[in-house]
């Protein structure tokens, strides 16, 4: 198993600058919020979905049923857990009320499509990119239900209908379908639907910085439940997950590419749903400000010391 940790630093780098072009054009008003919060719908209903059926549209596996779902169980064990810290996060960290939502949905949802798959790729090769992508599937249904529900907090006015019938949870569901039964689609539609699905990762980045150009300097920085909360869920709970994982996952690039997708940086998709259903933006674009910046040096810790002990 290789590591190419300049490969790693070097796509963080790139999506940290995307952000800063996002801040600057923020700053320039080229950016402004309305036009963030109408991007973010597009992102969330059109481009997300696409990047999910783009990596299951026409791909051939050569895994067995059972590997398959091995690493589906993994997936349900790791959110269970994160569920699980989660929701004991605000009260470790004494959030404010109107906080508790989205370190919920912080603590859950990693940037595990937009980030993972490059930064999964660098590290284990194009081959590990079926793991990711299994695992990215439960995020996407969880993340526009439970997700949403979270950072909505105190005005939330949701169906069940509402959750679970959205673009990035039909798309979720579609993939899987596409992905057991092999449907095949024509070039076209592939081509499509993958280079629509490739606007969300600089859309998404830019967007982060819009927001964050909208905050003053000071509050990008005061928030000082951010740094005790990056050192939980940047290193320390993918650390203790990799300790009990092991004791049970044989299949090392399966046990490091679950790791390293909860290593990840806070979710952007956490800052264009509180857009959306009138979360606290700030605290979350902070976040994925924070995150983002400290996972440059993070996430190669945490690989090196899987590494190390595997």
């Amino acid at each position: 198993m290789t590591m190419d940790m300049a490969g790693i630093i070097n796509q963080l780098v790139t999506l940290f600058l995307i952000m800063a072009v996002g801040y600057i054009a923020n700053k320039t008003g080229l950016l402004t919020d309305e036009l963030s919060r109408g991007f973010s719908k597009l992102v969330l209903c059109v481009t997300m979905p696409a990047l999910l059926l783009s990596s299951v549209i026409n791909v051939k596996s050569d895994k067995s049923t059972l590997d398959i779902l091995a690493l589906l169980g993994i997936t349900l064990i790791v959110y269970a857990i994160l569920i699980a810290v989660g929701f004991l996060m605000p009260v470790i960290l004494r959030a404010k009320p109107q906080q508790v939502g989205v370190y919920r949905f912080m603590t859950i949802f990693t940037n595990a499509g937009f980030m993972g798959f490059p930064v999964i790729t660098a590290i284990y090769g194009e081959e590990a990119l079926f793991y990711a992508m299994l695992f990215q599937l439960p995020f996407n249904i969880l993340v526009h239900s439970l997700g949403a529900w979270l950072v909505a907090g105190k005005n939330a006015r949701f169906t069940l209908r509402q959750l679970l019938l959205n673009p990035g949870s039909l798309a979720a569901v579609a993939a899987v379908i596409i992905y057991l039964l092999q449907i095949p689609f024509p070039t076209v539609i592939e081509g499509t639907v993958d280079l629509v699905g490739q606007i969300t990762t600089p859309a998404s980045m830019l967007i982060i910085g819009a927001t964050l150009g909208a905050m003053p300097i000071k509050q990008m920085f005061n928030k000082f439940r951010l740094y005790p909360f990056a050192l939980l869920t940047n290193v320390l709970l993918p650390l203790a997950l990799f300790c009990l994982l092991r004791l049970f996952v044989t299949d090392q690039t399966m046990l490091q590419v679950a790791v390293v997708i909860v290593a990840m940086p806070v979710a952007t998709t956490s800052t264009m749903l509180c857009h959306r259903y009138g979360g606290d933006a700030d605290t979350a674009s902070a976040g994925v400000f924070l995150t983002t910046a400290l996972s440059v040096a993070t996430i190669p810790l945490v690989v090196w010391l899987m590494q190390l002990f595997a």
